[in-house]
């Protein structure tokens, strides 16, 4: 019997509260199941949808990514900037719950209690080794398609306007359902099998950065988006001989990828790029846009490791 079956797993979650509600209210009507739910006043996230859980530790891996995912890639990311999702804590409950071991959102313990028959408790406190911070950060524009801007269904906002506006009609609502349930699936499958690719990882922490999406410094923020571009580039194309070939442009078109490298270099990576060399012909590529080209490059490389995982398995 798996773990999850003996065990119950309560993950504890805050951020936007609008973002969240719009989440439980989407997952709902799509009949996704309570994903997110409300117990009091607290978020808590269904650890249902993570399978072969082991420890602590690797449930906040695999919480960490869900989110990351789900908030930064269309379709349920957010239009607005927003307060960005964490984990709380994590509370394991053991033998019918006699025993709860909390969790920080690192999977450290730190506090273990005991219940007894005649109702009194023991608590033991434990000390974690690393420090608190913040997760998840998100993006504060909108997604584009091959540089062009859309608002359709690629935000939350977008999702929550198509359902309320489709449901009296069931046939564009079940189509509704049909797009959008692989891209959670992505998401799901994916958050449950991120300790196989390194790249993802790395990619997560890069996301977790304050530097990323909350650092009033341009630079800083355009930086971290490079990095996640090569990493990428460096794990999907063939990074060596990508003058040749680069197998990256399967999933974004050239003319994004140079607007993006060109910008990112001449403007904010390499000062010495604006001495010896001419301004480039390509359009200055914004932020926000770098933002939007970044995300949709994300989703799509996610998507075809979840493929490679579904063939390998």
């Amino acid at each position: 019997m798996d773990k999850i079956n003996k065990t119950e797993w309560k993950i504890y979650i805050n951020g936007d509260k609008n973002y969240i509600e719009d989440l439980i209210l989407i997952f709902k009507n799509l009949n996704f199941g309570n994903i997110i739910y409300k117990e009091d006043e607290n978020y808590l996230l269904d650890s249902k949808i993570f399978n072969k859980i082991d420890n602590a530790y690797e449930l906040s891996q695999k919480i960490k990514t869900f989110l990351t995912l789900l908030s930064t890639t269309p379709p349920f990311r957010k239009l607005e900037d927003f307060k960005p999702l964490k984990v709380i804590k994590i509370i394991e409950i053991l033998e019918n719950g006699k025993i709860e071991k909390i969790y920080n959102s690192e999977g450290e313990i730190i506090i273990e209690i005991q219940y007894e028959k005649d109702g009194k408790k023991t608590i033991s406190k434990h000390k974690p080794q690393t420090k608190e911070h913040l997760e998840l950060h998100t993006y504060s524009s909108l997604i584009t398609e091959n540089g062009r801007i859309i608002f359709g269904i690629y935000t939350i906002e977008g999702v929550k306007s198509q359902i309320i506006s489709l449901k009296e009609d069931s046939e564009k609502f079940n189509k509704l359902k049909e797009y959008l349930k692989p891209y959670f699936e992505v998401i799901s499958k994916y958050s449950n099998n991120y300790s196989q690719n390194k790249v993802i990882r790395e990619i997560i922490n890069i996301f977790n950065n304050p530097d990323t999406y909350e650092s009033k410094s341009e630079t800083l923020r355009w930086v971290s988006l490079y990095k996640i571009y090569e990493l990428i580039e460096k794990d999907f194309g063939d990074y060596v001989n990508f003058m040749k070939e680069n197998k990256i442009l399967k999933l974004a078109n050239k003319e994004d990828i140079e607007s993006f490298k060109s910008t990112a270099n001449y403007y904010y990576r390499h000062s010495i790029f604006r001495i010896f060399y001419q301004k480039p012909k390509k359009k200055k590529m914004s932020l926000s846009e770098a933002e939007e080209f970044i995300s949709i490059l994300l989703l799509k490389y996610v998507s075809n490791k979840v493929q490679n995982l579904s063939i390998k398995n």
